[in-house]
């Protein structure tokens, strides 16, 4: 599958990118909000995993204008982030999140997600 990940953390960067490409999935990188935004309208992907706490643009600003535009509206964008609060799910899902996990990542929850929303797309439904 195509993916986007716009995350802002080097460490977590890393081990995101040595679990997709040992999944093969093809997958751009943003690191804020900002770019990730511009990235996926330049080439929309099938699903985005965002990061909520980033520099120039935050996580739930780039959700709402991704959700604004006809070209990315329809994405899955899945919130992956440190926020464990009590209401925080559901200020990532009113911002138009399709679902949250909370970090540090578990792989198979991860997975279980994307298999999951891009089953419901009719997408190839790896890793």
């Amino acid at each position: 599958p195509r993916l986007l990940v716009a995350e802002d953390h080097e460490t977590n960067l890393a081990v995101l990118r040595a679990y997709f490409h040992s999944q093969n999935c093809h997958v751009t990188y943003a690191h804020d909000g900002l770019e990730a935004v511009e990235r996926a309208l330049a080439e929309p992907p099938q699903l985005i995993l965002m990061d909520v706490q980033m520099p120039r643009m935050d996580g739930l600003e780039a959700i709402k204008r991704l959700r604004s535009n006809s070209r990315t509206a329809q994405i899955p964008i899945v919130c992956v982030t440190a926020l464990a609060m009590a209401g925080d799910r559901e200020r990532c899902l009113r911002a138009g999140a399709t679902d949250y996990l909370c970090k540090p990542i578990d792989f198979r929850a991860l997975t279980a997600t994307i298999n999951h929303l891009l089953a419901g797309t009719g997408s190839d439904p790896r890793p």
